[in-house]
């Protein structure tokens, strides 16, 4: 399971947190991932992508 947070706030508290991975993007960077430049770019933001895989492997 793949989980996106977006925080407005860039300095993210979790992003040196073991199994996260650190994805920072700029707010041009941003619209760019999600095709959407009017919503995107108003605010500096942080996005973190967790990938998270249960024990028994199911996603």
């Amino acid at each position: 399971m793949r989980i996106l947070i977006i925080s407005e706030n860039k300095n993210f508290a979790d992003l040196n947190q073991p199994g996260i991975e650190d994805r920072k993007y700029h707010t041009d960077r941003v619209s760019n991932l999600f095709h959407d430049d009017l919503a995107m770019q108003t605010v500096p933001c942080c996005v973190v992508i967790m990938d998270i895989t249960s024990p028994d492997g199911d996603e």
